[in-house]
């Protein structure tokens, strides 16, 4: 039984915000309070900093037509990360703009892209029309990604995610990541309710059986259910291939499982020179 390999970033593969809190597209589920655990990304200037890093993931605040901003300085000092052995990827919605400039000028490994499972999907992002097909551009561009699809979204149908992820299939990439819908205090979708354990585990095994990929449960789910399906995920094998932030009921076994300290996205290329971690994030250093 092969079992899915752990992914505990911490303060070894930092997320680095080019806005600092501001976003100018405000989804419905998330009102930019993400963006409060990123470090400033002043902090890539800072000497010393980012000794014991891994990586990094470039992220930050969209604006309304999904384009990252990113400062003119930043280019040249991802490239120097990258000179010196870190892993950069950038997280992606619309490649126009900053992501386009961290691509053509070779300052980023592979991009996390986001994308948007339906029409519904959009309108709770706020985003304006015309979102390109980002996926066609980064083949064409031949740049390494790694697909982000979201589960649970209040308004959005099992069906419209089983649809994305076929739409997944036209495509070729390494790793696909699942996230799955947070109620987050302080946004309009609070009060809404988190999908249950097995509408994700249904969308998990259809990606499993469709795509020619691993599959990611990534960092951003509820807590109640990675109580719930962490354990369960790790111990059958088989559905997903990795896992990032698990429950930290599995450290009782953990020495069954590889834990690396990096983002669960990364193409299989660097997994050979990850290094290993204890299970459980680390705090990350303050901006």
């Amino acid at each position: 039984m092969l079992r899915p390999i752990l992914f505990t970033p911490g303060s070894s593969y930092p997320a680095i915000s080019v806005t600092g809190r501001w976003c100018g597209l405000m989804c419905s589920y998330c009102r930019a309070r993400y963006l409060r655990g990123m470090l400033d990304v002043e902090v890539l200037r800072r000497p010393g900093m980012h000794g014991e890093w891994v990586g990094v993931l470039v992220s930050g605040g969209f604006d309304r037509y999904g384009r990252l901003p990113v400062p003119g300085w930043l280019p040249g000092v991802l490239r120097e990360l990258r000179r010196r052995g870190l892993i950069v990827s950038v997280h992606c919605l619309n490649p126009e703009g900053g992501c386009e400039r961290l691509i053509l000028e070779d300052a980023v490994d592979y991009v996390d892209l986001e994308v948007p499972v339906s029409r519904r999907h959009v309108e709770l992002m706020g985003l304006g029309e015309g979102l390109p097909d980002a996926m066609e551009w980064l083949e064409r561009m031949r740049v390494e990604y790694a697909p982000h699809l979201l589960i649970g979204l209040p308004g959005v149908d099992e069906s419209e995610e089983l649809t994305a992820v076929d739409r997944l299939t036209s495509y070729v990439f390494d790793v696909a990541v699942f996230i799955v819908f947070i109620p987050t205090k302080g946004t309009p979708l609070w009060c809404a309710s988190a999908p249950g354990p097995g509408r994700v585990l249904r969308v998990l095994r259809y990606a499993s059986d469709r795509l020619g990929a691993e599959i990611a449960l990534g960092c951003m789910r509820p807590y109640a259910l990675k109580r719930m399906l962490d354990p369960f995920l790790a111990a059958v094998g088989g559905l997903v291939d990795r896992l990032a932030t698990p429950y930290r009921g599995l450290a009782r076994v953990s020495s069954a499982y590889r834990v690396l300290q990096a983002c669960c996205s990364i193409p299989s290329r660097f997994l050979t020179s990850v290094p290993r971690s204890r299970l459980g994030p680390r705090r990350a250093p303050s901006s």
